[in-house]
């Protein structure tokens, strides 16, 4: 009996530990994805202190990297995924060579943290997620999240009303620094024109800007359609369906044009791989056109952003500036700090193309610029870091979108009884890839993503080979 229960035993213990580390990836991705860290009732619980938001993040990497160091298993298993992740590794080594060139010590580790804490929690994605089960879990977890966080904005912009809250003040102190800020939470939302003498709110999580809470919804709308078409009973469809929607409006409602943008990006092939379900089709259709066709506020910055791009490229003295001229007189389109950014953007990234000028050269130049503000990710880098940092780091998420499309149509036609969560991670892929280009510095909810997908085509491939 000896025999049978040492096997036995060591097994169980195993089970356990994988346990506990999928529950600690999940509790960080949660916490990660939706950068809790921010949100109000948590600063207030704190006393207005913010955790640094790369803390849980590095300490699971480095948990997971100790533990397999003292287990002596190193086996990290990459099957499909070898070849981005060089690109990965490419992208650390030369962005953390220009961060030595340029910055000062406290600023590689404050800006590295910046740069590659996200990498980390990408890492331990793909380590510890080793069953599309666990991957499927944690996306059910989100959408939920999601719609919970949604909710709460509900309550707080249209049952609560921001009158009530708008006025409290929190002090907060920055971890590991002695910097203290004092501000309102009216800081925390934005009143946008809407045509003129008209103003709508636009409404977010407390504590999150809006294009980056417009963004964390996306995938998970995408998630709740996938669910209601699996689903078996009238109540679970409605859920999921209702749910979507729910949290499609309340996209709508941050005025986030990059997110909606994206979002409708990433919507196009996942409807075109689902081509045969016309019923599920015209019910996503309809939804989202019914929401967009209700809210005047995001047509009029979708014609906003249309007419300050017309003036950026249209030939002041062709016939077509008549035309714009007549639309000013019905929409303010004066500039989009979007499109003003890119021309000073391509000056610095030609003073310095390689290796870029450095962060701090680049936040001190502009310091006193408020109009200026590079929101794409990928000018960023190449402005900050270099062409030699840019490109490794833009080719791993095509890589990484090219290997998901493939992986995703080999499912689809060897598993024709029911669909597979590659119709959520690719499309979250893509729209992520796109959604970048509204994104100054790193943030976490698409390396999660990225993480994810790159954990299941590895699985897949896994489940292929056996």
């Amino acid at each position: 009996m000896k025999n049978i229960r040492g096997p036995i035993a060591l097994a169980g213990k195993k089970t356990n530990n994988r346990n506990v580390i999928i529950a600690l990836i999940t509790a960080v991705v949660i916490i990660n994805y939706f950068e809790i860290y921010y949100h109000i009732w948590l600063l207030k619980l704190l006393g207005g202190y913010v955790i640094k938001i790369w803390l849980l993040p590095v300490a699971l990497f480095c948990y997971m990297l100790a533990r397999r160091f003292f287990v002596k298993d190193l086996h990290i298993p990459l099957e499909g995924i070898k070849g981005i992740n060089v690109l990965i590794i490419f992208y650390f080594v030369i962005g953390l060579a220009s961060l030595l060139i340029h910055e000062q010590p406290y600023y590689i580790g404050k800006y590295g943290l910046i740069m590659f804490a996200p990498l980390a929690m990408y890492a331990a994605i793909v380590d510890g997620l080793r069953d599309n089960r666990q991957i499927e879990k944690v996306l059910k977890i989100l959408f939920i999240g999601g719609l919970f966080l949604s909710l709460t904005v509900l309550i707080l912009f249209k049952i609560v009303t921001p009158s009530v809250w708008d006025n409290d003040v929190i002090k907060l102190k920055h971890m590991l620094t002695d910097v203290v800020d004092t501000y309102k939470l009216r800081e925390f939302y934005h009143i946008h024109g809407f045509g003129y003498g008209n103003f709508v709110r636009r409404e977010t999580l407390l504590g999150v800007d809006e294009p980056a809470f417009a963004a964390m919804l996306a995938p998970l709308i995408l998630a709740g359609f996938y669910y209601a078409m699996n689903s078996t009973g009238l109540l679970r469809l409605f859920f999921y369906y209702i749910s979507s929607f729910f949290m499609f409006y309340t996209l709508t409602n941050t005025l986030a044009r990059s997110s909606l943008i994206a979002f409708i990006i990433g919507l196009i092939p996942f409807l075109w791989h689902i081509k045969k379900r016309i019923r599920d089709i015209l019910i996503i259709l309809i939804g989202i056109t019914v929401i967009i066709s209700a809210n005047q506020a995001m047509q009029y910055r979708f014609i906003q952003l249309i007419g300050s791009t017309a003036q950026e490229v249209i030939d002041k003295s062709s016939a077509a500036q008549e035309i714009i001229d007549k639309v000013k007189t019905k929409v303010d389109f004066s500039g989009d700090g979007h499109i003003e950014s890119l021309s000073k953007t391509l000056i610095d990234f030609k003073e310095a193309p390689f290796l870029g000028n450095g962060i701090s050269y680049i936040e001190g130049k502009y310091k006193n610029d408020r109009q200026y503000a590079e929101h794409n990710r990928y000018l960023y880098i190449l402005s900050t870091a270099g062409l030699l940092t840019v490109i490794p780091y833009a080719a791993f998420i095509i890589g990484l979108i090219v290997i998901a499309r493939k992986t995703l149509l080999y499912k689809l036609k060897t598993n024709t009884s029911n669909f597979n969560i590659g119709l959520i991670l690719y499309p979250s892929v893509l729209l992520f890839a796109i959604q970048i280009n509204n994104v100054g510095m790193e943030r976490y909810y698409y390396w999660i993503f990225f993480g994810l997908a790159a954990a299941w085509i590895r699985n897949t491939k896994k489940e292929i080979e056996k």
